[in-house]
């Protein structure tokens, strides 16, 4: 999953070098993050300096503040910003979801792996 992301950030910046400057991915699933945390430092440092990934609460707002102000932020995301009375702002915004679980089995997989190639023997 990692090599995905990698690979769809290099070639977004292919496509639009000038347009893609950052890849928030809020709410992530501790999971996620401690993979990108643990796997991120493989990717290509410009690759690296593009993406955030933020677990859940206070993680995603800190992450969002960093680049909106709390009036540009979804209520439903711990900032002010509504569209007609709605914190979700659904009118502008699709929703997400969670992600697929065999996602998450991978990256947990993936974090096994790499602390095993770690310990001593």
């Amino acid at each position: 999953s990692a090599r995905a992301l990698n690979k769809f950030v290099n070639q977004r910046g292919l496509i639009m070098p000038e347009c893609i400057s950052k890849i928030l991915v809020i709410r992530a699933p501790q999971a996620l993050v401690y993979a990108w945390n643990m796997f991120g430092r493989l990717m290509d440092p410009g690759v690296r300096a593009k993406v955030r990934v933020a677990g859940p609460g206070l993680d995603t707002l800190n992450c969002l503040r960093e680049f909106l102000s709390d009036e540009e932020i979804p209520g439903w995301l711990g900032g002010k910003r509504k569209i007609d009375g709605d914190p979700e702002c659904r009118r502008v915004l699709s929703p997400g979801g969670p992600l697929p679980e065999a996602v998450v089995r991978e990256f947990l997989e993936l974090a096994r792996r790499g602390k095993e190639a770690r310990s001593p023997q």
